[in-house]
């Protein structure tokens, strides 16, 4: 299971603040511990399909969210022994269709997206696991 960034960005945040309103100088403004949160990182892209901890037969399509800004996606795919087995670069679209020739043979699989701006990446997704059973 893979927590987005967002959710332990404000989990720290939340953690820095209950810190600050429970330390022993209660002159410490709440304030100033919000201030010294960390900065929200890049954006993380969500995996939409197939949905992470999926079970069944090879994806049809790969489909994730959006990230603004960003003026392609990379999609890459690896086997449990952690060999890449696909890589699908430059799409300009959210989604990416599998090639019906292309099969994968029964096991687990890991994705990934990397969102990118003139060729540098500015969001990743993490990896989300699925299994091929048929």
């Amino acid at each position: 299971m893979r927590i987005p960034r967002r959710t332990a960005v404000a989990l720290v945040a939340l953690v820095a603040l209950s810190g600050a309103a429970c330390s022993a100088d209660p002159g410490t403004p709440v304030a100033l511990a919000a201030e010294q949160a960390p900065e929200a990182g890049p954006p993380d892209i969500d995996h939409l399909a197939p949905a992470p901890d999926s079970v069944g037969a090879t994806p049809t399509r790969f489909e994730w969210s959006r990230i603004e800004g960003a003026d392609s996606y990379l999609l890459r795919v690896w086997n449990e022994a952690d060999t890449q087995v696909f890589r699908q670069a430059g799409s300009h679209e959210t989604s990416f269709s599998w090639p019906a020739d292309t099969r994968l043979e029964f096991g687990t699989y890991f994705w990934s997206v990397v969102a990118l701006r003139d060729d540098r990446p500015m969001a990743e997704s993490g990896l989300a696991a699925f299994v091929v059973t048929r």
